[in-house]
């Protein structure tokens, strides 16, 4: 395992909390998680790194690139229609459109 695909890991499993569209109310303490925890990306972490990965795209093996695509796909776990993008949406959809760059010949017309 890479260092970079260590920061992945430790990032995915450490800097989330659970998501406040999946809690209930509760009689006893006014709020009670559903028997599946759904958990959404929080924290610096995921800002720190999105912005590490755009500015050294260039520099980022093939190899790399799956965990960028889970990456992203996990921090759109934050999305929700009804309030304002994160500050990270920016470069979120500019890694979004550098990883299109790359396969867009393999589509046809």
């Amino acid at each position: 395992m890479s260092f970079i695909d260590s920061i992945f890991f430790i990032l995915r499993i450490t800097c989330q909390r659970p998501n406040p569209l999946y809690i209930k109310p509760n009689a006893k303490n006014n709020t009670e998680l559903i028997d599946t925890l759904f958990l959404r990306p929080d924290g610096k972490g995921w800002n720190a790194l999105l912005n590490f990965l755009y500015d050294n795209r260039d520099k980022m093996t093939a190899n790399v690139l799956p965990h960028i695509v889970v990456l992203v796909d996990e921090w759109c776990n934050v999305i929700n229609i009804h309030d304002e993008l994160p500050e990270e949406a920016k470069v979120v959809g500019l890694i979004s459109l550098w990883l299109l760059e790359s396969i867009k010949d393999s589509y046809e017309d």
